[in-house]
């Protein structure tokens, strides 16, 4: 048997992209999944598929002790990781002893002309690199230093979770909020976005930029509604009112998957990466119901 191979998902896209390769390429060694359980979402649908063995569970010192361990034991053949920024002394040793390295996409990180979590000469040039092929055009020049392997169109929730009672409607008007950066530096948008707005905040608490949704309690419900907890992929797809959304993986599954005739607002921040900016105004520009909102000046 081959040895392990360790996949590491700080997030739902890192997830989703191990998931993927999986199932593509159909390994049957031993895996083991480590999440980051303040920012992964186990979508019912998509259950980890299983090789001849499967291992679970959140990262923490204890497990990080035990990849050192079997990562001395040289049973760790393949390790598949988004990036290694703020990695310790415990994945710095697992990485020098693994014998083989394979990157996962990291969401909006290929659309920057300059990465956020990854630093391209950080890995050997022609490492595999598995990326989702939604807006392939629009991909960074960096990404060459890689070997990138398609794992097609990001995979969408299959069932409609319960969102189908938000979905707005002429008699029943609505609106989509989904906090991510950009939209603490909006102008005023109220005439746009109907009520009641229902507010999908952002997992990271570091990134959330709607007023009101930093902490409990929540904004007030005469403006907006926290929303219940179905799929944010599923809601982005198919509520066709207003949808808000900043710079947010969504953004782009809202660009290429949104019926173009949907109204969409999108915020980015001023300092959002150049190429990144352009792409989001190639693909507004292809939608007659998309708008890019220019921030207030500070």
């Amino acid at each position: 048997m081959s040895g392990i191979s360790l996949y590491l998902c700080f997030n739902q896209v890192n997830y989703l992209a191990a998931w993927r390769q999986r199932l593509l390429e159909r390994p049957c060694d031993l895996s083991l999944l480590l999440v980051e359980p303040s920012r992964f979402r186990l979508d019912a649908s998509k259950p980890w598929p299983r090789g001849i063995g499967h291992l679970r569970g959140p990262s923490s010192p204890w497990t990080m002790a035990v990849l050192v361990l079997l990562a001395l034991l040289g049973l760790i053949e393949r390790i598949y990781i988004p990036h290694r920024r703020g990695a310790g002394r415990a994945l710095g040793f697992v990485l020098s002893r693994c014998r083989h390295i394979h990157l996962l996409d990291d969401g909006l990180d290929q659309y920057r002309a300059r990465p956020r979590a990854l630093t391209p000469d950080q890995f050997p040039a022609a490492t595999p690199l598995y990326l989702f092929s939604d807006a392939v055009p629009f991909r960074a020049p960096w990404c060459a230093h890689y070997a990138c392997r398609e794992l097609g169109a990001f995979p969408l929730p299959e069932q409609d979770p319960g969102g189908g009672a938000l979905l707005a409607s002429g008699q029943q008007p609505a609106s989509l909020v989904v906090d991510a950066p950009g939209l603490d530096r909006l102008p005023p948008v109220e005439i746009d976005l109907p009520l009641p707005r229902f507010v999908l905040a952002h997992p990271a608490a570091g990134k959330r930029s709607w007023p009101g949704a930093q902490s409990p309690p929540a904004p007030p419900k005469t403006s907006s509604s926290a929303l219940p907890r179905p799929n944010p992929d599923w809601l982005v797809l198919h509520f066709a009112g207003p949808l808000l959304v900043g710079e947010s993986f969504l953004l782009v599954m809202a660009l290429v998957h949104r019926p173009v005739d949907w109204p969409l607002l999108v915020a980015l921040p001023p300092a959002v990466d150049p190429h990144l900016q352009a792409m989001v105004e190639c693909l507004c520009a292809q939608r007659p119901a998309s708008r890019l909102l220019s921030p207030v000046p500070s």
